[in-house]
């Protein structure tokens, strides 16, 4: 009776795939994170681009037209709507050379400007990829490894006044 090992696959298989759904829906958690902050990344540094640049209008008469906070944050809204940023998930500030805020139609060449984006990633495939993973660890004895709720995201660009 020791040599045979009838049936031993019927033990092993549920562990292994407990193990493989731990490991494959954590690395589609965890892409889905990384992928969502990729993008806030790059659109952030657009948006902070776009909001100290300065335009040159022969309507408004000279090259001092600059933006408004809410047309960067519809611009950034725009940009990163593959992320799922509303305007009102995006922070405008723009800072003279001591530190001090000031509207950003009245920053001057070497002022600055941060643009910071804030969202939840909590979309149903998120949902279902943490339930899932957080299922399987239950079942090896590990605690909630993800946040049912969704994971905060943040990203924040820096730039100077043209």
């Amino acid at each position: 009776m020791r040599g045979n090992e009838r049936g031993s696959s019927l033990v092993e298989t549920p562990v292994a795939i407990c193990i493989l759904l731990l490991l494959g829906m954590g690395v589609v958690t965890i892409v889905q994170v990384v992928w969502t902050h990729l993008d806030l990344a790059s659109s952030v540094r657009t948006a902070t681009r776009y909001a100290s640049h300065v335009d040159y209008d022969p309507v408004e008469g000279g090259n001092d037209r600059r933006r408004t906070e809410a047309q960067v944050q519809a611009w950034m809204a725009e940009v990163a709507a593959a992320a799922g940023v509303a305007p009102e998930d995006v922070t405008v500030v723009a800072r003279d050379r001591f530190g001090d805020e000031v509207p950003l139609t009245h920053a001057v060449a070497g002022d600055t400007v941060v643009v910071t984006a804030r969202i939840t990633v909590s979309n149903p495939v998120y949902r279902l990829a943490a339930a899932v993973t957080n299922a399987a660890g239950a079942v090896v004895g590990a605690e909630s490894v993800f946040d049912p709720d969704g994971v905060d995201v943040m990203a924040e660009a820096v730039t100077f006044v043209e």
